[in-house]
């Protein structure tokens, strides 16, 4: 760094640079090739990269599976669309939990078929900051079958996301998201709640763990609020780069999957609720019963499984080892 500075030398490379720049382009002569693809429709952009955070326990990795079926099974999304083109799933796990989901799955009788995992060793835990797993994840996106990349969850592995490898990591998956045309949905954890804070506190943007330097890597981060207490979880957009924000969306779990309220002119009637209830405690009287068979009779009784869905929070039902499968059971 003492050495003198050739000005000379340096005004020659850049004449010489100069000599070998081409005229900037006008955006009117460009054709509209940024038709941005959507994987939910205004809500997580196709080949970017989306967030979806909230406090432990709001249902973040809930939705994720829910969201998951969708691409991968063809299922209602929660407005009541379908994906264009259904897509095998890969599923990140970096908290050890892989069991838990897959149980998860089983009991709301989900088909789990294009639902991958990385590795045949389900008690392998990804490590985001490995550059061998980063080429594992990437191999895997790159395959024409792979559609959605879930990472549940960024702080699995990034344990301090203000630092500047987290950013490194998230600019990693940015581009591989775009690189590869496959959308990465990262499940992520907010800052520890103001319990001195009084009445209920809305999510925002500063709420987000790190978010100063993590979010500016991703166009779409949707976050669900739950104030606990068998309320209605609320799934809200905290920021929308490629469209304006939708309006937020309720839903509740219950132990056969998520229930999506409806607008107030298509709700269903508290009788028709009750009469879905007693039905299927009249169908589980006689003992457990695998939700495949559940559905089964719904479908041959006539009803719709999503309308029971939105009841699961009105009787008490729980789920049960029954000769050794995963059960619904009477409470």
């Amino acid at each position: 760094k003492n050495e003198a500075i050739d000005v000379d030398q340096i005004k020659k490379v850049l004449d010489e640079q100069a000599d070998d720049t081409v005229d900037p382009v006008s955006w009117g002569e460009i054709k509209d090739e940024f038709n941005q693809e959507w994987l939910w429709s205004g809500w997580v952009p196709h080949g970017e990269v989306t967030f979806i955070v909230g406090h432990q326990g709001s249902g973040k990795s809930a939705f994720a599976l829910y969201f998951a079926d969708c691409v991968a099974n063809g299922s209602p999304l929660p407005d009541g669309s379908v994906v264009g083109k259904t897509r095998g799933v890969l599923w990140v796990e970096t908290e050890g939990r892989q069991a838990e989901n897959i149980r998860r799955a089983n009991g709301w009788g989900l088909d789990p078929t294009y639902i991958h995992s990385p590795s045949d060793n389900l008690r392998r835990v990804i490590d985001l900051n490995d550059p061998a797993d980063k080429a594992l994840i990437r191999s895997h996106a790159m395959r024409d079958d792979i559609g959605l990349v879930i990472i549940d969850s960024l702080g699995g592995s990034l344990m301090n996301e203000n630092e500047a490898s987290a950013k490194v990591v998230l600019q990693q998956m940015g581009r591989m998201a775009q690189e590869t045309n496959t959308t990465f949905l990262i499940i992520h954890h907010l800052r520890k709640p103001n319990n001195q804070a009084k009445g209920p506190q809305r999510i925002v943007l500063a709420d987000v763990r790190g978010h100063s330097g993590i979010t500016q890597f991703s166009p779409s981060v949707i976050a669900i609020d739950y104030e606990g207490h068998e309320m209605p979880r609320f799934l809200s957009p905290l920021k929308m780069n490629l469209v304006h924000p939708p309006a937020s969306l309720s839903f509740t779990i219950g132990v056969m999957g998520l229930a999506w309220d409806e607008t107030s002119d298509n709700q269903v009637q508290r009788a028709v609720v009750e009469e879905l209830v007693a039905w299927l405690e009249d169908l589980l009287a006689a003992g457990p019963m695998k939700t495949a068979k559940i559905r089964e009779n719904l479908d041959k009784a006539g009803y719709d499984i999503e309308l029971l869905k939105r009841a699961q929070h009105y009787p008490s039902f729980q789920m049960v080892d029954y000769g050794g499968e995963r059960c619904l059971a009477l409470s």
